[in-house]
């Protein structure tokens, strides 16, 4: 039986070499090379894709760090915004207290946020040099120069500099509309009442009347 099998077997192999069956082998393997073809560009458009990815993310990168570094100018004119409410609201308090005055609206105008002064050491360095001019003359040259460098105390296991005081930013302009101040005791009464607080001049401060019958 098993020699049967192998005669047939045999048999297959020789009438697969000639003819029209020799053709479908040819057939057979071309398939094979196509595929593994495809399989090879299909890995390389892979490798392709990954790279674009990559190169979109290096040039978003930048984007980033240009949004915080605008960050600091943002607070900043947050910062201005609270100290000039701040000083409005405590304004319009305390000038409608006033005898006469009501229905009180305070715009101020700051030039700067406050700023913080801190603690200094100051160190002069004075050289004095005499030397003989070609006429056979002397003269003496001073020269002196001066050094500043931050005090520093220890603040929760770090290092910070002293703190001296916070100056209060300068305020370039006070607008005051309020009912009752048609009357020019107590338009004053308001102007001092501003000038002395914020410690602005009185030529920059605005004190107006509200419409009639306006908030009443």
């Amino acid at each position: 039986m098993a020699n049967k099998d192998t005669s047939k077997f045999k048999e297959l192999l020789s009438q697969s070499s000639n003819g029209p069956k020799k053709i479908r082998w040819y057939y057979i393997v071309g398939l094979i090379v196509l595929g593994l073809l495809l399989m090879m560009i299909g890995t390389s458009g892979d490798d392709e894709d990954d790279g674009m990815m990559q190169s979109d993310e290096v040039q978003n990168e930048p984007v980033a760090k240009n949004t915080e570094q605008s960050k600091p100018s943002a607070n900043a004119a947050t910062e201005f915004q609270l100290i000039e409410q701040a000083y409005g609201e405590q304004l319009q308090q305390a000038l409608e207290t006033i005898d006469g005055i009501s229905n009180v609206d305070v715009v101020v105008n700051v030039k700067e946020t406050e700023s913080k002064v801190y603690e200094k050491d100051r160190s002069i360095r004075q050289q004095t040099t005499d030397e003989a001019d070609t006429e056979g003359g002397n003269r003496t040259l001073d020269e002196g120069t001066e050094e500043e460098t931050l005090v520093l105390v220890q603040q929760g296991g770090s290092e910070e500099p002293l703190l001296i005081r916070v100056d209060k930013p300068d305020v370039t302009g006070v607008l005051v509309v309020a009912n009752g101040v048609e009357s020019m005791q107590r338009k004053e009464w308001v102007i001092e009442a501003v000038t002395r607080t914020l410690d602005v001049p009185a030529h920059r401060v605005s004190v107006m009347p509200k419409q009639l019958g306006k908030d009443e």
